[in-house]
């Protein structure tokens, strides 16, 4: 198995009893959750006008996490045969919602 097929299990739905794809989902869950919680609190001026600083941090850190997720989805798409095309494939991923 490749890293990138590996890549791929992993950001894919788990299915079955793989405990580290599951684990990468609840993280990646968890963090859209409390990105929603930070927006709502964050519409409260004296929440965040009290710590500005984590908010920004808060928002510096998901970025780069989905950003990295995304350019991983990308790069292991083409382990899906309907994306296996290295160049159209990807481009098809890029346009197919979710």
């Amino acid at each position: 198995m490749t890293l990138r097929h590996r890549t791929w299990q992993l950001l894919e739905p788990t299915e079955g009893d793989d405990a580290v794809g599951r684990w990468v989902d609840i993280f990646l869950m968890t963090l859209i959750l409390l990105n929603v919680v930070a927006v709502i609190l964050a519409t409260v001026e004296e929440i965040r006008s009290s710590v500005p600083m984590v908010f920004q941090l808060f928002d510096r850190f998901s970025l780069v996490v989905f950003t990295a997720e995304y350019g991983l989805r990308l790069w292991c798409c083409v382990e899906n045969p309907k994306y296996e095309q290295p160049v159209v494939g990807r481009i098809r991923y890029v346009f197919t919602p979710l």
